[in-house]
């Protein structure tokens, strides 16, 4: 770009990194939430209600990501460019990636850190991470507020 124009091209490319263009995100979430509903449908009374229930909402959440998705990726084909709306799409990623960390270690329970398997802790654990990664999601909620919903700063 020209001099002056860093932060503008700094901007692009955070945007580009917080969309969730690629399905590839959604299916790994996808495939995770099959394994754990596979666990469910295994054995359905050695789990509890609220086991159930996290991957019943990971679910959801996943179906609701890949809508979205495939939404964004339809506009993008029409030349729609979202600008900060990459922070929404940022936001969903991460609540996503926690609905199915929390399921996934809420199906492992205590064996994710006694017995090896670690799946369960690890795809918690990295939705975690996933909520400051590419900007902090209270960073997210602020960009929201302010460049797409016109809220006064501060």
């Amino acid at each position: 770009g020209e001099p002056g124009e860093g932060w503008r091209l700094a901007m692009t490319v955070v945007s580009h990194e917080r969309e969730p263009h690629e399905l590839g995100y959604v299916g790994r979430y996808v495939k995770t939430v099959r394994q754990l509903e596979a666990i469910l449908r295994a054995d359905p009374g050695a789990f509890r209600p609220d086991q159930r229930e996290a991957v019943a909402w990971a679910h959801v959440q996943t179906e609701m990501l890949r809508l979205h998705v495939c939404r964004r990726l339809s506009e993008r084909l029409d030349g729609i460019d979202h600008g900060p709306g990459g922070s929404i799409d940022k936001l969903l990623m991460t609540w996503v990636e926690q609905a199915v960390g929390a399921a996934a270690l809420a199906v492992a329970g205590p064996r994710a850190a006694l017995d090896g398997d670690d799946v369960g802790l690890k795809t918690y654990l990295y939705g975690r991470a996933q909520s400051v990664m590419g900007g902090t999601s209270q960073i997210q909620k602020n960009i929201i507020a302010t460049r797409i919903l016109g809220l006064p700063v501060g």
